[in-house]
């Protein structure tokens, strides 16, 4: 998409919106006024001083030697951009998916909006780390997962209206959310991506998701290449008459007590909060032992 905060970025000067014209110092020639326009609608541009100009943003791109602003901005909407860079990857194979749809990831992370996450207490920073976005068409956070070695897997989606939250156009079962990021120490098992971004926003490192509420085996096989501790933290939804994450958390720790045993350990929250979206600070949550969790709990 053409816009000003994009245009912005690729280094063009003195910028200002005139209806559907963007005006700005001319790229061509010494130019102290902005007295050179793109159509956002059409993309032809024209110099009123030096009088350059062209019918689309194509002959631009290739004037200013800026394949960039071709790739990036000559398409009307997120998915006219996801089904070319569908069409030039064919049928290559997974690994080549990361850097065909970086073009992509950057459309998404050109739209972002940062409104809904910073009510969630997700700082801007861990949100560029995560390469979080935003797909304008459907009011929806974009999440790139990746595997642990960084490749690049799909989509989740965010809905930020409506009773439909999350969309994964990918297999989340290969991975965790946040994998790309583990190293070998502690880590900490949590349900969902805000609760993963929440946490390293708080300052915990180490943090994947399992998106949802059950673990298969690569998973495990993901938690026992990195892990020295685990620390389960899945929702404690005290406030519904069935306790899924409390009842979650019982079946995963039965899965992986053969593996870790008293490596395993539970992540409790402070009273009132339900999971790592609700804390405040890196004090709210605190990690005890399984067998100390168990006889608390097991009645429950």
């Amino acid at each position: 998409m053409i816009t000003i905060k994009n245009l912005r970025k690729l280094g063009f000067k003195n910028l200002k919106q005139i209806n559907n014209n963007i005006m700005m110092s001319c790229p061509f020639h010494e130019d102290k006024n902005p007295s050179f326009g793109i159509n956002v609608d059409t993309g032809s541009w024209n110099c009123f001083s030096c009088g350059r100009k062209g019918r689309d943003i194509k002959s631009l791109s290739k004037e200013l030697n800026m394949p960039e602003l071709e790739k990036y901005f000559s398409y009307h909407s997120y998915s006219d951009l996801s089904n070319y860079v569908k069409n030039k990857l064919g049928n290559k194979k997974q690994e080549n998916l990361t850097n065909g749809f970086s073009y992509l990831i950057d459309y998404y992370k050109s739209n972002y909006t940062h409104e809904y996450l910073n009510s969630r207490g997700i700082t801007l920073d861990i949100a560029e780390k995560f390469n979080i976005g935003y797909d304008r068409e459907n009011n929806a956070l974009t999440f790139p997962a990746y595997t642990y070695d960084n490749k690049f897997l799909g989509f989740t989606y965010r809905y930020l209206e409506g009773n439909f939250r999350y969309k994964h156009e990918f297999n989340k079962s290969v991975t965790l959310y946040g994998s790309q990021f583990l190293t070998k120490y502690d880590i900490i098992l949590v349900e969902g991506n805000i609760d993963v971004l929440k946490a390293y926003s708080l300052g915990f490192k180490n943090v994947v998701g399992l998106m949802g509420t059950k673990i298969n085996e690569t998973q495990i096989n993901l938690l026992k290449k990195f892990g020295e501790r685990i620390i389960i933290a899945l929702d404690d939804d005290f406030n519904k008459k069935a306790n899924w994450g409390r009842i979650a958390t019982k079946r995963i720790v039965k899965q992986l007590m053969n593996q870790f045993g008293t490596r395993l350990y539970i992540g409790e929250y402070k009273k009132g909060k339900k999971d790592f979206g609700d804390l405040n600070n890196k004090d709210d949550f605190k990690i005890i032992d399984y067998i100390t969790w168990r006889l608390n709990n097991i009645e429950r």
